[in-house]
């Protein structure tokens, strides 16, 4: 095997070049926009490496900065990086941060470590053993007076100019999140491990090394190849082959606005939204003291639900007089097991044990399908076993369970766990690092209030006066689609159109067509559903999909075929073995196939859908409104009745 080493990119202009290893006059590019606080970034260097092995020749990877702000030591170890690559020893600072992630992000003691003098001097050090010049690399890092904390000033301009360009490349390429990896421009679904994201980049590599071969034997000089690729893969961002080989800067008012706009995947948004805590809800912590409420829509069947569980005990744990934590009930409609839960909590909390009983789910969820498993952790608990079980099986907790639900779609909530931090939305299972930073930083705000305003339910009417009122299920903003020539199920002059964007090769847009076919049917008089495509770029064999179903509409065909062949590989041979299953006749069905008419159907459908602000799949409309629910038949009849108010 092949030693990977790491080579320079030298920038037409500027001192700091990319990180990069591989061909010297590659026909692939990857580029990967990292974070070194995230923990799934350092599955993506081994992976690329085997690549490299793989195609010596053919493929080039560049390491780029994608700092998040979320995460508090992200930009000092990513200057340290640039600046060991300024002396040549970018690869040996890197995979120590990565092999070494737990250690760096921590003090002696355990605690989180700060952007601080100790903290950058620790890094001065380490650079020294590794044999770095140490005044060069400190000139470069920016260490801070002792004592003092780091200032976004800190480090020679240089190094800040050139983190500050792969940031915005970054977000300017869609990398909301880290790692985000492009293959010749194109983003790659990764799969989390380092043989899953091997996997990924293996098939899109091989696809591209095809690409590369025709254009190599049209005529095409090599070191068009990789610039010529990425401008196909991104019709609408101009510079991108430029921005990924460094033939041009991000322009200063294209950064700033890059920058301004930036919502990183798993970020808190400052935004705070008006989020009510229902009368008797269950809280923990500081009731009438704190500063800052959470407010967590949980599901008891949710395995992310249950990591989060230690985080907010730790956050209560630290802030005794600050944090309190409100609980709201969301079962999502594919956990059976999560409402029945739900119920049996609440009259948990009847005897004065919520939060023993939510701890005691949680540590049981796998036993949850047994129905003899609520009852026994009730008696575990040493509740009265008669008063439980009649409350359980009465019911009478579903329409507090109902009310949560209801409140989770007016705000948009589509998954769990989710919580709003003193009304900021934070989606999933934060780590506690990230939400200790947010808590901290709402303390310091409204601490000075809490003095005159006073504490508790008090500050928290205070904060929420001045949020924005809950967005509803469906959008406010009304957009105008023509669904003339899209397959419909349902009534013909039904008064609610369901509009759904949908791609044949998206795993969650296959989940929603059963609710979709039962809305249908629950409201047959009311309600007609209407398919538009809208294949995504990174999914190859959605648009031969798309193109396929065409022509089984065109044989009155369309709803059985599209049912045949979600979940299958959309290989030709499973699109034309789909296509004789629900009897097309074959002949109509080839020549259709080969008419560029429906390829420019699809283009229609796709430019209708991006003006209506369509950005991913599946994308839902009610009567022209975004759709902003979960897609399950309560939530979606919900919005349809909004609809109605609404016209």
């Amino acid at each position: 095997m092949k030693r990977v080493t790491f080579a320079v990119v030298v920038a037409p202009e500027g001192p700091v070049t990319t990180p990069a290893f591989g061909a010297a006059r590659p026909v692939v590019l990857i580029t990967t926009f990292e974070d070194f606080q995230c923990p799934f970034c350092r599955t993506v260097g081994p992976a690329a490496e085997r690549i490299v092995n793989a195609y010596p020749d053919d493929v080039q990877v560049h390491f780029r900065h994608r700092p998040l702000s979320f995460h508090a030591l992200a930009v000092p170890l990513a200057r340290a990086t640039v600046a060991a690559h300024r002396q040549g020893r970018f690869k040996a600072l890197k995979d120590l941060f990565f092999s070494r992630q737990h250690l760096f992000t921590k003090t002696a003691d355990g605690k989180p470590a700060i952007d601080n003098h100790q903290f950058r001097t620790r890094l001065v050090n380490l650079a020294a053993e590794l044999g770095l010049d140490r005044q060069r690399f400190a000139a470069d890092l920016g260490v801070p007076e002792e004592g003092k904390r780091a200032t976004a000033d800190l480090g020679s301009k240089a190094v800040s100019d050139k983190l500050a360009q792969d940031n915005a490349k970054g977000i300017l390429m869609g990398a909301r999140g880290t790692p985000t990896v492009l293959v010749n421009g194109r983003k790659v679904r990764l799969a989390g491990s380092s043989q899953g994201n091997y996997e990924a980049l293996m098939s899109e590599v091989r696809a591209e090394r095809r690409m590369a071969q025709k254009l190599l034997e049209s005529g095409m000089a090599r070191h068009q190849v990789v610039p010529s690729l990425i401008a196909a893969h991104n019709p609408n961002t101009q510079n991108a082959a430029a921005w990924l080989l460094d033939n041009a800067d991000v322009s200063a008012a294209k950064l700033a606005n890059a920058v301004k706009n930036d919502k990183p995947r798993g970020s808190v948004p400052q935004e705070v939204f008006k989020v009510p805590v229902r009368k008797g809800a269950p809280y923990k912590g500081a009731r009438d003291s704190a500063l800052v409420t959470i407010v967590e829509f949980s599901d008891f069947q949710c395995p992310y639900c249950s990591k989060v569980v230690p985080t907010l005990n730790a956050l209560v744990d630290e802030y005794p007089k600050d944090v309190r934590v409100a609980f709201l009930n969301l079962p999502l409609g594919f956990h059976k097991q999560a409402r029945p839960a739900a119920e049996a909590a609440l009259c948990a909390q009847e005897q004065g044990k919520f939060w023993e009983y939510h701890d005691a789910v949680f540590q049981n969820m796998a036993q949850l399908g047994s129905p003899e498993t609520l009852d026994r952790l009730a008696k575990e608990l040493g509740l009265e076993a008669a008063a439980f079980a009649s409350c359980r099986t009465s019911g009478r907790h579903g329409k507090t369970v109902d009310a949560d639900v209801k409140l989770a779609n007016a705000l948009s909530v589509r998954g769990t766990p989710h919580m709003f931090i003193n009304g900021r939305r934070a989606r999933g299972a934060l780590p506690l690092d990230q939400l200790r930073a947010v808590v901290e930083e709402e303390i310091k705000k409204w601490g000075p209030v809490a003095a005159k305003a006073g504490r508790g339910d008090a500050l928290y009417a205070r904060i929420l006066a001045r949020g924005k009122a809950t967005p509803g299920i469906l959008a406010r903003e009304k957009v105008t689609i023509d669904n003339t020539a899209a397959p419909r199920l349902g009534a013909a002059k039904a008064p609610v159109q369901v509009t759904v964007y949908s791609d044949f090769e998206c795993p969650y847009c296959s989940k929603i067509t059963a609710p979709l076919h039962d809305l249908t049917k629950a409201l047959p008089r009311d309600v007609a559903v209407y398919f538009k495509h809208f294949p995504l770029s990174f999914h190859k064999r959605a648009e031969p999909a798309a193109v396929a179903s065409i022509c089984a509409q065109k044989q009155g065909k369309f709803w059985p075929f599209h049912d045949k062949i979600f979940g299958s590989d959309l290989s030709d041979e499973s699109l034309d073995s789909a296509a004789r299953f629900v009897g097309l006749d074959m002949a109509a069905y080839s020549s259709c196939k080969a008419d560029p008419a429906n390829k420019q159907r699809v283009a229609k459908d796709m430019a209708e859908g991006r003006a209506a602000k369509v950005r991913g799949t599946p994308s839902i409309f009610v009567n022209g409104r975004k759709f902003n629910g979960r897609a399950n038949i309560a939530t979606l009849k919900q919005a349809v009745a909004e609809a109605k108010k609404l016209n």
